[in-house]
C-alpha cells in the first residue's frame, strides 16, 4: 500500500515538474531568441543558423529553471494533497512524516542526477558550440562588409548595399575602390554576390557600370557591364584563436587549470565556476527539505498553508541568493566556498530534523 502511495506522489511530482519546466524554459527561450532575430533579418543568415544558436541555449536554461520548477512542484503537489485530504488519509494509514517525504526526496535524487549531467557535460558542450558559432558570425567578413542601408569602409573600399536577401544575393550596390589612390573607380550594379575562394574574397556584380575619371582629361569613363568580378583579397580575414570562457570548460579543466598559461585572477574564476556547477544542483535537496519541513509540521488550515508556501519560497530564495553571493566572493576570498558547502549541509540537516521531529502545535483558533 505504501509503495503504491509513494509511486502516486512521485508521479505527481514528475508530471508537475515537467510541465512547469517546459513552460518556464519555453518562455525564457523565446525571450532569449529575440536577441538573434537580427542574424536572420539584417545579416541574411538562414533559419538553420538561428535555430541552432537558440537550441544551444536550452541546457543553460534548464539548469536555471529545473531547481525552481522542482520547488514549485513540491509545494503545489503537497498543497493539493492537503487540500484533497489525501495527506490525512496517508497519515491515517500509518505513514510518518519521513515516509511522506520519501517520494519527494527520491524525486530530488533524480533531478540532482539530471542536473549534474547537464552541468558537467551538456552545458559546456552547448556553450562551446554556441560561442564558436557566435564568434564565427561576428568575425565573418561578409557579415559586416554588407550591412543593408549602411556605408562601410574598410582598407580603401567603401560599399553600400540597399538590400541583402537570405540567399546572399545583394541588390542596389554602390562600391568605391580607392586602394589605388592614383586610379580610384566606382562600381554601380543592380545585383551582386560576395564569394569566397582559396585566394580570398571577391564580389561579382551584374547589370551595372564602372565609372573612373581620366587622369589626363578629367572626364569620366563609363563602362557598362553584364558581369564584373572584383578581387577583394587585399582585405585580410583576421582570425584570432578564441580563448575558452570558464563556462565553456569541463570540470576537469576548471579544477586543474594550466598555471603556466592562466592568470591568478582567471584561475580563481575557473575554481568559482567549478564549484558553482557542483553546488547549484545540491540546492534541490535543500529546497525539497525546506518545502517539506514547512508542510509536514504544524497546523494545516488554508491560512496556515498559504503562510507556509510563502515562507518556504522566501527561505529557498534567500538560500539561492546567499549561495551565489558566496560563490562570487570566492574569486576574492577562498574560504567563502567552504561557507557555501557548510550552508547547504546545515540547511539540509535542519530541514530533515524538522521533518522527522514530531512537533505538535495547537491551533488555538480551531
Amino acid at each position: 500500500m505504501i509503495k503504491i502511495l509513494n509511486r502516486y506522489v512521485f508521479n505527481q511530482l514528475a508530471f508537475t515538474t515537467f510541465f512547469i519546466t517546459v513552460v518556464l524554459t519555453t518562455a525564457l527561450w523565446l525571450t532569449q531568441s529575440l536577441r538573434f532575430v537580427d542574424i536572420v533579418i539584417c545579416r541574411g543568415f538562414s533559419m538553420t543558423i538561428f535555430f541552432k544558436m537558440i537550441i544551444f541555449l536550452i541546457p543553460d536554461l534548464i539548469s536555471i529553471v529545473l531547481p525552481i520548477s522542482t520547488l514549485i512542484a513540491i509545494l503545489f503537489t503537497y498543497n493539493r494533497l492537503l487540500t484533497d485530504s489525501e495527506l490525512i488519509v496517508m497519515r491515517a494509514s500509518g505513514m510518518s512524516n519521513f515516509a511522506l517525504s520519501l517520494p519527494a526526496f527520491s524525486f530530488s535524487v533524480v533531478i540532482v542526477t539530471f542536473l549534474y549531467a547537464i552541468n558537467l557535460y551538456f552545458l559546456p558542450i552547448s556553450f562551446q558550440k554556441f560561442k564558436d558559432m557566435e564568434y564565427e558570425i561576428r568575425n565573418n567578413f561578409t557579415t559586416y562588409l554588407v550591412q543593408p542601408g549602411e556605408f562601410t569602409t574598410l582598407k580603401g573600399i567603401t560599399i553600400y548595399v540597399r538590400e541583402r536577401r537570405r540567399t546572399g544575393e545583394l541588390r542596389g550596390i554602390l562600391l568605391h575602390d580607392a586602394r589605388n589612390q592614383e586610379a580610384p573607380f566606382t562600381l554601380v550594379a543592380e545585383q551582386g554576390l560576395i564569394t569566397e575562394n582559396p585566394d580570398g574574397l571577391g564580389i561579382t556584380l551584374f547589370n551595372g557600370n564602372r565609372q573612373q575619371l581620366d587622369s589626363k582629361t578629367g572626364k569620366p569613363n563609363i563602362l557598362l557591364f553584364d558581369n564584373y568580378t572584383l578581387d577583394l583579397s587585399v582585405i585580410p580575414e583576421e582570425k584570432i584563436e578564441r580563448k575558452r570562457k570558464p563556462y565553456e570548460r569541463f570540470l576537469g579543466d576548471l579544477l586543474n587549470p594550466d598555471v603556466g598559461i592562466e592568470t591568478p585572477t582567471m584561475i580563481k574564476k575557473l575554481y568559482a565556476e567549478a564549484h558553482q556547477r557542483l553546488i547549484i544542483p545540491l540546492t534541490v535537496f535543500c529546497f525539497t527539505g525546506i518545502a517539506l519541513a514547512f508542510f509536514l509540521q504544524g497546523d494545516h488550515n488554508r491560512r496556515g498553508r498559504t503562510k507556509k508556501i510563502i515562507l518556504a519560497t522566501v527561505f529557498c530564495g534567500l538560500l539561492e541568493i546567499l549561495l551565489i553571493g558566496l560563490i562570487n566572493l570566492s574569486e576574492r576570498f577562498n574560504f567563502t566556498i567552504f561557507l557555501a558547502y557548510g550552508m547547504l549541509v546545515l540547511c539540509f540537516l535542519g530541514s530533515l530534523y524538522m521533518i522527522v521531529e514530531k512537533i505538535k502545535r495547537v491551533d488555538k483558533k480551531t
